[in-house]
């Protein structure tokens, strides 16, 4: 798999790094990705009660030294940049108020200096997104959802969306010619086998969420 430019948010885009050959959100599983040319990469990015931001999908109780370590997001941010590898960053509240985990991800963000064309800010949460559209305007935003709702355009233009993130089950043919319609990019999760969305992107999808990257050349 040839590694493509950054610059937009690769069509194979690998799921919490490369779960199906290392541990998901892990150091690890960047390299893994990196070493089979997987440009870009989704991870999930909370607060730990020490208020720091580590990448973990679910609600963390215990603080840096708790046992399992996670990393935290500027350990991965410093180590996607030695590897030129892009960034969906999915931002995960578990309770927090959006505008203080938002404040906490983007302080480390501009600390790292990470390039703004590779990355991608996206969450469920529309005040997540809200919030990144006030604090860091300059920074795409994608909505995650299981199914669109019905005012998903107004909601797009709200938030002055890049894209959209629905499950690849809810998506039609139709449905990925009217987003493409809207000038919205459209990535689907979790796509694990390369036929599901063969139809899908013959109407214009832009990318896949995936467990195997590998299985996409």
């Amino acid at each position: 798999m040839d590694k493509l430019s950054n610059d937009i948010p690769s069509p194979v885009i690998g799921h919490r790094g490369i779960p199906s050959l290392a541990p998901e959100n892990s150091l690890e599983g960047l390299h893994k990705a990196s070493e089979l040319g997987v440009g870009w990469v989704e991870m999930d990015v909370t607060l730990n009660p020490d208020g720091i931001a580590v990448m973990s999908h679910d609600p963390v109780t215990g603080g840096l030294g708790s046992s399992p370590a996670l990393p935290t997001l500027a350990e991965t941010l410093q180590r996607l940049n030695e590897l030129s590898t892009g960034l969906n960053l999915e931002i995960k509240d578990h309770g927090y108020p959006p505008e203080l985990i938002v404040a906490q991800v983007l302080k480390v963000i501009e600390q790292s200096q990470v390039p703004g064309d590779h990355l991608l800010l996206s969450s469920f949460n529309s005040q997540i997104l809200a919030q990144c559209l006030i604090q860091a305007p300059h920074l795409r935003r994608g909505l995650i959802a299981k199914t669109l709702s019905k005012d998903w355009q107004e909601i797009s233009v709200q938030l002055n969306l890049y894209s959209l993130h629905p499950y690849w089950k809810t998506l039609t043919p139709n449905l990925v010619t009217e987003i493409k319609r809207q000038g919205l990019h459209l990535y689907t999760w979790t796509v694990n086998d390369p036929k599901a969305v063969r139809i899908l992107w013959s109407s214009g999808l832009d990318g896949v969420i995936t467990d195997y990257p590998q299985r996409f050349k």
